[in-house]
């Protein structure tokens, strides 16, 4: 694993790039778990959330990372998100409640991802690790 721009770990995929040269390009994926981690940090750190808040949020992330058997941020689609709460609700009966739990926790967890700008934060974060 190699390390991009300081915010975690990379997986390094080889891809063939068809142009004109038709070399090849070295593409990284961001690994989910890096960045949960992160993610975990920054709203214990930052925003102040309860550890059982935490819990939820790493079981959710986990969870939906095995169901939908993905490693990268990258590989994360609305369709397998769709799965993974037909999923739970057809073959493991969830309530209501669970259901918004998840999309609850799952919604904090994208939305933080997509504003990847507060990179100094997420930096910060691991400092306040407990």
């Amino acid at each position: 694993p190699a390390n991009v721009q300081g915010q975690g770990k990379a997986v390094e995929y080889s891809a063939k790039v068809t142009s004109s040269h038709h070399g090849w390009l070295r593409v990284y994926f961001m690994e989910i778990t890096s960045l949960a981690t992160q993610f975990y940090d920054y709203s214990f750190c930052f925003r102040g959330y309860a550890k059982p808040t935490i819990r939820r949020y790493r079981q959710t992330i986990l969870f939906y990372c095995k169901i939908s058997n993905i490693d990268t941020i990258e590989q994360v689609t609305p369709e397998n998100v769709r799965a993974l709460f037909f999923y739970g609700r057809t073959q493991r009966h969830w309530s209501t409640n669970t259901f918004l739990s998840y999309h609850k926790s799952l919604s904090v967890f994208f939305d933080w991802c997509k504003a990847g700008s507060r990179s100094e934060e997420r930096r910060v974060g691991k400092e306040c690790r407990s």
